[in-house]
């Protein structure tokens, strides 16, 4: 059955069980059978209003009847850090009563990496992502039935699907792996399926929609808008890691250190909690060693234990580097092999069984200007087009027919996702690129291919409501991380008085013009 038999050897591995870890499948193709081989191990069965839902035991899944006589669910977890509620149940039960505009209001507060949805009377089923689309996934019809996975290979292995010869000549293309494994657009490997982009939900019935954000962000105008937003980013992320160590008392909950700014923002606000987690830092290549060094140094300063996990420097020091390898490529839908030091580190990890969840810094980079950091520019252009993506997506340097085709996805993605409305609302196309393109088809891919693996991931900036707050500050501030010093100041004194601030090894000045060069030159030449 297509890409199965190329995995069937791995579904029949009984030691790790990690293809399709933390993995889900909903649809209304009921020639599914329960006994197919790779779900005889580890997975669960519900059927709900005409869907089979297919959820690996490693995730958390919830639902409810809502007012209106639809089921609303989970896949996954969240918590509400404005009324401090941690019970997946309780959330989606204050949800169901809930008229359309208070709905997404308070869906807009919820922190947490999830899949939500709806199955509607009519037979219908709406769903949506988390705020980045952390827990990614992806949607689609084969024939006459619906699709919603967080595994492209297991929609594949089972109704047959072949590559997009697009995607696989893109794959095969000699600069793909510059830039991560990231595919273009909403696109999978597969034509059938397309990528949940986040604030935006989507309907079996070929509807989709805009949810998020309701108004445009508004930029400070004054110093005493700033300081607002300071004081309640501030709370809010010491609400979130306060209501991080309710939610998951009595589990080992580790908070992933280095010596970044995103990192140090999630460490300050952990202040008043700090006997409730653990911490630890990494060290798989040279690169990481100064990160690990300072956090080291920061935790000890302020009275904290902390955990150095030194990573192998050989593949041959993996007794099952080879099979980890594979699992993450499958599990991440043939997109590319990741770095070897990547996988040495997630063996550790699995193996190490230290935590039960760890609390990662992810999407905070959103509202930190990032693409004006990497190519070191003041401006970009008001409006983008698919050349200039394509041209910020990968580098095309010899095959410009590539180019050209990559150009019009993007240009299809720009009329569907970024119009003028859309960049209205963020104020930047940027900051609306790297929400709802960076994250989720990156991190959020990352996650479910290799990062859950060892251990569940929470991410406290992962919230709608949080995101657009800390989009609010000058541009010129947001570039110099104001904000970010101003919470950890806030939340932590002592840690801001130690001045930690490591800079990220890849974004040399050196590399940012080079980049640069390219940006300018690619983006003007003729396909």
């Amino acid at each position: 059955m297509g890409q199965y038999l190329d995995i069937r050897g791995f579904t029949d591995c009984t030691d790790k069980q990690l293809l399709f870890k933390c993995g889900f499948l909903i649809t209304n193709d009921k020639s599914i059978s329960t006994e197919t081989p790779v779900f005889k191990k580890n997975w669960d069965f519900l059927e709900i209003r005409g869907y089979v839902f297919f959820i690996n035991n490693s995730v958390s899944f919830y639902h409810v009847e809502t007012a209106d006589q639809s089921i609303l669910f989970v896949i996954g977890h969240l918590y509400n850090p404005f009324t401090m509620e941690a019970e997946e149940r309780k959330i989606l039960s204050a949800m169901s009563n809930l008229g359309e505009e208070d709905f997404w209001r308070y869906e807009s507060q919820l922190t947490g990496v999830y899949v939500m949805g709806r199955i509607k009377p009519d037979g219908s089923i709406v769903h949506w992502s988390d705020c980045a689309g952390m827990r990614i996934s992806y949607y689609g019809k084969v024939g006459d039935c619906y699709y919603l996975t967080s595994h492209v290979n297991l929609v594949a292995a089972l109704c047959n699907l072949t590559e997009d010869k697009y995607i696989k000549k893109l794959k095969c293309s000699r600069y793909f792996h510059l830039f991560g494994n990231v595919l273009p657009s909403d696109m999978s490997v597969y034509k059938e399926l397309k990528r949940t982009v986040p604030n935006h939900w989507y309907s079996s019935s070929g509807e989709k929609r805009r949810f998020f954000p309701f108004e445009k962000v508004k930029v400070c105008r004054t110093e005493g808008e700033y300081q607002e937003v300071v004081v309640q980013s501030a709370e809010i992320l010491k609400n979130t890691l306060a209501l991080c160590a309710k939610k998951w008392e009595g589990k080992r909950i580790a908070i992933s250190v280095t010596g970044g700014k995103d990192s140090g923002v999630t460490f300050a606000s952990a202040n008043g909690n700090y006997d409730k987690f653990l911490y630890f830092s990494y060290i798989s290549k040279s690169e990481e060693e100064v990160d690990a060094r300072v956090a080291h140094d920061m935790c000890e300063k302020i009275g904290l234990e902390h955990t150095i996990i030194n990573v192998p420097e050989n593949n041959k020091d993996i007794p099952d580097f080879d099979y980890l390898d594979n699992i993450v490529y499958m599990n991440g839908g043939f997109i590319g092999h990741i770095k070897a030091n990547e996988i040495r580190k997630r063996a550790i990890l699995i193996d190490n069984n230290s935590f039960d969840i760890e609390i990662k810094s992810w999407v905070n980079e959103i509202t930190r200007a990032y693409w004006y950091k990497k190519y070191s520019k003041k401006r970009f252009p008001k409006k983008p087009n698919g050349r200039y993506l394509a041209t910020l997506y990968k580098v095309f340097f010899e095959n410009r027919i590539l180019f050209n085709k990559t150009a019009r996805v993007f240009n299809q993605y720009i009329s569907e996702y970024m119009t003028s409305d859309d960049i209205e609302l963020m104020g930047d196309w940027t900051t609306l690129w790297s929400w709802e393109f960076g994250f989720s088809a990156g991190e959020g891919q990352s996650l479910i291919s290799e990062q859950l693996l060892s251990f569940d991931v929470t991410i406290p900036f992962n919230n709608r409501r949080l995101i657009s707050l800390m989009l609010k500050p000058k541009l010129e501030d947001r570039i110099e991380d104001r904000l970010q010093k101003d919470i950890i100041k806030t939340n932590n004194s002592t840690q801001a008085s130690l001045n930690i601030d490591v800079v990220n090894a890849a974004h040399t000045q050196k590399r940012a013009k080079i980049e640069k060069l390219y940006l300018t030159i690619n983006s003007h030449l003729p396909f």
